[in-house]
Parts: C-alpha cells; sequence; structure tokens
C-alpha cells in the first residue's frame, strides 16, 4: 500500500491570516517608510575635523583607516594632513594616505612632486598606491619631468611603478 504524506502549513491559510493580511502588509510598508532617511548631502565638518585628528592618534589602524575614511568622503580640506601621514613610520598609513589624495579633487603640482617622490618608498605597496594615485590625476603631464627622472632608477619595481603612472 502507498502511504500518503500530508504536509501542512505552519499556519492556516484562512481565519485571522488571512482576513488581516492586507493590514500586516500595510504596516509593514509603512514601518519601512518610516525608517528611511535620507543620506546626508555634505558630510559634517565635524567628522572630517575628527578623521584629521584621528590621523595623529597612536595606533597604527585608527590612523590607516583614518586615511582610508578621509580618501572615502573627498573633502578637499583633508589634503594637507594626508599629506602629512604620507611621512608616517608605518607604511599602510602611507599607503593609504597616497590612495585618498587620489580621491580629493584636483591637487596642485607640489602634493603631485610629493606622491612622485613616493615612487621611491622603500615599501613596494605604498609605490604602488603612489604610482595608482599619479595615474588618477589630472595633473600628470605637469609633473611629467618629475616621473620620468626616476625611469633612470636601478631598481626595476620602481621604473616598472613610474610607467604604471604613466
Amino acid at each position: 500500500p502507498q502511504t500518503v504524506l500530508k504536509i501542512q502549513a505552519p499556519y492556516p491559510r484562512t481565519g485571522l491570516v488571512r482576513k488581516y493580511s492586507p493590514v500586516l502588509l500595510a504596516f509593514a510598508f509603512v514601518f519601512l517608510v518610516g525608517c528611511y532617511q535620507p543620506s546626508a548631502g555634505a558630510v559634517p565638518q565635524v567628522t572630517v575635523e575628527t578623521l584629521i585628528r584621528l590621523l595623529l592618534d597612536q595606533d597604527v589602524v585608527t590612523r590607516r583607516t583614518a586615511a582610508e575614511a578621509l580618501g572615502k568622503i573627498g573633502d578637499h580640506q583633508a589634503v594637507p594632513a594626508l599629506l602629512r601621514a604620507l611621512n608616517d613610520s608605518t607604511s599602510a598609513v602611507r599607503e593609504a594616505a597616497a590612495y585618498s589624495l587620489s580621491q580629493c579633487g584636483a591637487l596642485d603640482r607640489a602634493t603631485g612632486e610629493r606622491l612622485a617622490g613616493l615612487l621611491l618608498d622603500p615599501i613596494p605597496a605604498v609605490r604602488i598606491a603612489a604610482a595608482q594615485s599619479l595615474a588618477s590625476l589630472e595633473t600628470l603631464g605637469v609633473l611629467w619631468p618629475v616621473v620620468a627622472g626616476y625611469l633612470d632608477d636601478d631598481d626595476p619595481d620602481i621604473r616598472r611603478n613610474v610607467i604604471r603612472a604613466l
């Protein structure tokens, strides 16, 4: 003989659930709409200032994270602080600052030259970050004499990063 297996829904499809399902659906919709918050148009000044202060923190991870966040925000006010972070003793902070500078809008020649100087950094990840940031700058043509001078470097990795930037 065959065995018939009956599967029963966890709740009946009739009764209260069926009667109130439109009300429950409407309530859920209103609840979700009530949770909607538009994104801020401009990042509050306090956030940028706090992140700039965190670039001076003693914790390496905090400094690196602050540099990354400033790049994601892209506020031009952060450029001087990120330039100072390029001198950090920790390579992860220098790398994050180099990436972030390219996200802060148009940069002047001095900033580009400082980034070009990182092509000689002893840490390959910092050199790659500098090359990628230089490649994203609109003023790379102005920096050609500075960057091209590194094509004669003895280190093939440095030459590779200069070519990557160009």
